[in-house]
């Protein structure tokens, strides 16, 4: 179960960040301040970076079993999903961080 964890909420956590900062510009104008921009931000770089962490763990906890002869088993197919969660959680992080970048860089009042 811990493996769909990267694997499905790093996207799902990057998405509502992009909306939560696309509707706290308006705000964030407003009252002049780009405080709640970062920190809706960092804490979203903050659960992509645990989900990954997360992602990792499994992946080093199963790809030191020894290689199956068969491509289909169950060994495989965790191996796979494992390593695609630790890739897809670090993909997403650095994403989120990018967008935390143009928070940092551009005034929302612009």
């Amino acid at each position: 179960m811990q493996t769909w964890l990267p694997l499905l909420g790093a996207p799902a956590v990057s998405l509502a960040n992009l909306s939560l900062a696309y509707a706290l510009t308006a705000p964030s104008c407003a009252m002049e301040s780009t405080a709640w921009l970062h920190g809706v931000n960092a804490v979203c770089v903050a659960v992509c970076a645990v989900l990954t962490a997360i992602g990792w763990g499994q992946w080093r906890r199963v790809r030191g079993h020894p290689a199956p002869d068969d491509a289909g088993d169950r060994t495989s197919r965790q191996r796979f999903l494992a390593a695609m969660g630790f890739a897809v959680g670090l993909l997403f992080t650095l994403v989120t961080l990018a967008q935390w970048a143009a928070a940092w860089i551009l005034w929302p009042c612009l």
